[in-house]
């Protein structure tokens, strides 16, 4: 209290946090229970969203009328039965609808109303996983909301297609697999490792991809607890129990039009369409991006610290990758990078919707400067 006044300012300048501690600390996961304020109006968002929509109609949305045809078959005769239209082995998804058919009669409303459980469920392991990775939960429900409301999953959540469902088993198996590498006793690993396994085969048995989860995440959960040989045994059965559904899941189900690729037949099928795979692949990056866009904002306080010849030089490295981007990869390089027409199953190419030729969304002039505008907001963020 006897210091002089200059001594005291800059004793209290130096007590500041700076910048970068001040945006960790607000990053930093939250003291306290969590509540159920946020994941209740994430929940409702979504719910609004889907009434606002108002998916009701007495017909099928995209491909999900193959998947209800096959629902309603193995109520009439037991037996799943494809009908040549999609890939997806949907076996979960038939006997889940397939309840509902037997108590309520069909309808495709009736179906994509009994999908909204896995939708909501997604929502809610979005939101978990967000607090998981430590963000606040104001920003968990951003990032939820970003996620769950995005132009990829919302148009598919009150439908009777297999995303909602991948969706949901595939963040369960990501959330069941962080909770069983933080467990600190035996037990609670194992049981969290046997709802990874179980979700894993229950949502593999319904959309392919999803096996992938299981068959990845099992491994590194053995070497991380490998100390601990009980665990390691539940591990080795697991896995063991995941090939060999898998492997009679494929034997059983797999469809004469869809037979599995051999690795070996897709390699081939990617060298010789290399430069098709690659634009396609960077379409995907940029896309990817573009969805996370209003996640970079929170690293917008940063350039205060960054001098005005940085920020046009990366203006300028951005420009430079733009052009790049335009010259090699055409329209797919280009905001939003999937296609520039809007249809009512999502942003498509010119004339691939079979409606004709319809005017583009977005202009090239504002196509460019969203591109320039999201490679500059990476390259910020990496920064």
């Amino acid at each position: 209290p006897f210091a002089p006044e200059r001594e005291r300012s800059e004793t209290s300048r130096r007590s500041q946090p700076s910048l970068d501690a001040q945006l960790s600390r607000h990053l930093r996961v939250s003291g306290g229970q969590p509540g159920l304020l946020y994941p209740f109006l994430c929940c409702a968002a979504v719910l609004v969203c889907i009434l606002i929509a108002r998916p009701f109609a007495n017909g099928g949305f995209n491909d999900d009328w193959a998947y209800a045809h096959v629902a309603l078959k193995f109520v009439e005769t037991g037996q799943i039965r494809y009908d040549g239209c999609c890939n997806a082995m949907v076996l979960f998804q038939s006997l889940w609808g397939a309840a509902w058919i037997r108590v309520f009669g069909f309808s495709f409303d009736l179906l994509r109303i009994a999908t909204l459980p896995f939708s909501i469920g997604f929502v809610l392991l979005v939101y978990a996983l967000a607090r998981k990775a430590g963000l606040a939960r104001n920003l968990a429900l951003f990032g939820t909301l970003t996620i769950t409301t995005s132009p990829l999953f919302f148009p598919l959540a009150a439908s009777f297609m297999t995303e909602p469902y991948a969706c949901f088993f595939t963040t369960l198996c990501i959330y069941a697999a962080i909770c069983s590498a933080e467990a600190a006793g035996n037990a609670s690993a194992t049981r969290w490792l046997w709802v990874l396994a179980a979700s894993g085969i229950l949502g593999g048995s319904d959309r392919q991809a999803v096996w992938g989860s299981p068959l990845a995440l099992i491994p590194y959960l053995f070497w991380i607890r490998r100390l601990d040989r009980r665990f390691s045994i539940h591990a080795a059965a697991s896995y063991a129990l995941c090939i060999c559904c898998l492997v009679f899941f494929v034997h059983r189900f797999n469809q004469p039009y869809g037979p599995v690729i051999s690795p070996q037949h897709f390699f081939e099928l990617i060298v010789q369409n290399s430069a098709s795979a690659i634009a396609y692949l960077t379409s995907l990056l940029f896309s990817g991006c573009l969805i996370c866009w209003p996640a970079l904002l929170c690293v917008a306080p940063l350039w205060r610290s960054v001098g005005l010849a940085r920020i046009i030089a990366c203006g300028a490295v951005a420009g430079v990758l733009t052009f790049f981007s335009v010259s090699e990869f055409g329209h797919l390089g280009l905001a939003p990078f999937v296609g520039n027409i809007l249809s009512p199953v999502g942003l498509l190419g010119s004339g691939t919707d079979a409606l004709g030729f319809r005017p583009v969304v977005l202009p090239l002039l504002l196509r460019i400067s969203l591109t320039w505008l999201l490679t500059l907001s990476v390259i910020a963020a990496g920064y």
